[in-house]
């Protein structure tokens, strides 16, 4: 059994323990002689270098409200101690050399705090509120932060609003655990803090103004699965900007992420992608759509038969198990899409549509390969003037199913809506958008040809997915239908 620590023992211990880094602290400036900020003045100075609001009532998970409303007093207690505070060349700026010691006394309440890793609530909770936005201002400056604390290794809770990036954060606690930066410019910095009905608003000022401009962004963030456990994970970059210039200087890495997610992820969403016929589930596009969604959804990439019928039943076959929240279809892809999302209740985008296979298959009868590898190592097909009635009676009933019961006028009056078409402004293969608009309303151009780059696929496909995936969510299905 592991052995306790002396401030694990009991709750008395812990605090012995919490006192000693208090007054060990205290000690430390002492020894240091800091140089403290503490000058406060009404007076504004004239550049304002950044401002943020950030709302102070916001829902985390089932953290009781009431424990927000009173982080509202204790926000506007505090701010009181740091609002016009200069900081001059050399100053340090403290979070609690301002504060102090948070008490019932000075009219602080139970707020949120995290303890251990969860939840909990102590005398002026929420103040880690005001460190985070002081620390989001003071990125977007020259001044050199020396104390930062993350509440590490943890996503306590799912966003609800999230302005800024995750993992620009802070972590507070009287007065060990603190936020500090020094002025190590020749300018003159102020803070000026205040709370209104709704916001805790902030501005960092200076005497002059900057150099440089910052952008502060994340990039590379998704959820893993490690060993049962899910983890948040993401890089934040802080690019530097020449003022008058524009010009990039620098690109820093601020922040990498790995944090355990706390709270329970919603579903993944599924999505069906059809290939063209000459393709495979394992070509370009298909691809680029696993990258662009990887930890973000499960995507299915099947290999589609030759024959329609084989390939309608097999699509059917999938639907039925897996239950995709949309499928994408890419040129034959795209025309089994159209006739399957209306039967199973999702919404589709048609990339490049081709309706009229059988014209594009009798130009091209005889022997073939596959442009991209399939999972049964067979790249020969041929094509056979079966193959081209095949399709020429399912063309004819595309718009119209009698096998699944929905009449063409009704089909479309209820997916009109939900069947989105993607058109290449230089496909030469195929040339159906008008036959869309017939049917549908949603009709979107991209840059390329009828098969897309895997670059092409993730600027102007992907967006569109994520798009419908938010707008025809899966408990929409029996209403549209």
């Amino acid at each position: 059994m592991k052995r306790k620590l002396f401030c694990e023992i009991s709750p008395f211990t812990y605090r012995l323990s919490m006192e000693k880094e208090i007054l060990k602290r205290h000690v430390q400036d002492m020894l240091r002689k800091t140089l403290f900020a503490r000058n406060r003045t009404e007076e504004s100075l004239p550049v304002v270098v950044y401002r943020h609001n950030s709302l102070i009532r916001r829902r985390l998970g089932n953290v009781n409200m009431q424990l927000q409303e009173n982080k509202a007093t204790n926000l506007a207690l505090a701010v009181k101690h740091i609002d016009g505070l200069i900081i001059r060349p050399g100053e340090t700026f403290s979070v609690w050399k301002l504060i102090g010691r948070t008490s019932k006394r000075k009219g602080y309440k139970e707020g949120l705090t995290i303890a251990k890793g969860k939840p909990s609530q102590g005398i002026g909770g929420g103040l880690c509120q005001l460190s985070n936005l002081i620390h989001w201002l003071v990125l977007h400056s020259e001044l050199s932060i020396t104390e930062h604390h993350h509440h590490d290794g943890l996503d306590l809770f799912p966003d609800y609003g999230r302005q800024i990036p995750f993992g620009t954060g802070t972590s507070i606690s009287y007065n060990y655990i603190d936020y500090r930066f020094r002025n190590d410019t020749r300018n003159t910095y102020q803070l000026r803090l205040w709370t209104d009905d709704e916001y805790l608003c902030g501005e960092l000022r200076a005497m002059e103004q900057q150099p440089h401009t910052f952008h502060i962004h994340a990039e590379n963030e998704y959820f893993s699965h490690e060993n049962g456990v899910v983890y948040r994970n993401g890089e934040v970059y802080r690019d530097v900007i020449d003022r008058v210039s524009g010009q990039h200087l620098d690109r820093q890495l601020i922040r990498t992420n790995h944090a355990r997610v706390m709270y329970d992820l919603p579903q993944q969403k599924k999505i069906l992608f059809l290939h063209g016929f000459y393709a495979s589930g394992n070509c370009v596009p298909a691809l680029a759509l696993k990258e662009a969604f990887k930890d973000k959804a499960t995507v299915l990439t099947p290999d589609l038969p030759l024959h329609p019928d084989d390939a309608i039943r097999l699509i059917r076959e999938i639907c039925d198990r897996e239950k995709p929240d949309i499928l994408v279809g890419n040129s034959c892809g795209s025309f089994y899409a159209q006739m399957i999302a209306p039967i199973i209740g999702v919404p589709a985008l048609l990339g490049n549509p081709h309706f009229k296979m059988s014209d594009f298959l009798r130009e091209r009868i005889g022997s073939h390969q596959y442009k991209s590898p399939r999972a049964d190592g067979k790249q020969d097909f041929t094509i056979t003037e079966e193959l081209v009635k095949e399709f020429e009676e399912i063309e004819a009933h595309q718009f119209f199913d009698e096998r699944s019961g929905i009449a063409e006028r009704d089909s479309c009056n209820i997916y009109k809506e939900r069947v989105w078409g993607l058109f290449g402004e230089e496909d030469t293969l195929a040339h159906f958008e008008p036959l869309f608009l017939e049917h549908y309303l949603h009709s979107y151009h991209f840059p390329g040809g009828h098969t897309p780059t895997a670059e092409q696929f993730k600027t102007w496909y992907c967006p569109l997915i994520e798009k419908m995936l938010q707008e025809y969510p899966v408990n929409d299905r029996e209403q549209a239908l």
